[in-house]
């Protein structure tokens, strides 16, 4: 997530007035790496910054769960096509797409950039590795 709020931080920042749709997938509110920058982000740029929540778990008992997740589920391309619509952001008008996080979330955002036109050089990735319990239950511990 870091190199992502980087870039968005930059293209905020750059003289060329980009504007950035977000969506970020958490397993609840509570999960949200950085929240607070997000949330600063979104105030100081809220012409030219959405943010969509995507939460997994049920949030429901969380004071703004309607506000800020009108979508949920994992980032699936269905899950990515509904936060966008719900953000009323044209998607076609995409000019770059930033994708970071485990494979499945990754080719899952391709997949949509894909069905949305976008051009060759526009999609851009990180994935990174997510260990599986039965991986994690085999580390060594630390000490």
């Amino acid at each position: 997530m870091t190199p992502i709020i980087s870039i968005v931080r930059s293209l905020l920042e750059s003289p060329e007035d980009a504007s950035v749709l977000a969506v970020l997938g958490n397993r609840s509110p509570e999960h949200v790496m950085f929240a607070d920058e997000w949330h600063e982000l979104e105030r100081a740029h809220a012409d030219r910054l959405s943010v969509v929540h995507v939460f997994s778990r049920h949030v429901a008992s969380h004071p703004n769960a309607e506000a800020t997740t009108p979508v949920s589920g994992r980032l699936s391309a269905a899950v990515i096509e509904q936060a966008l619509l719900s953000s009323g952001v044209e998607v076609g008008t995409a000019t770059q797409w930033y994708l970071s996080g485990p494979s499945a979330v990754v080719e899952a955002g391709i997949e949509v950039a894909g069905r949305a036109d976008a051009g060759p050089g526009c999609v851009h990735q990180e994935i990174f590795h997510v260990a599986d319990a039965s991986e994690a239950a085999q580390e060594p511990a630390n000490g």
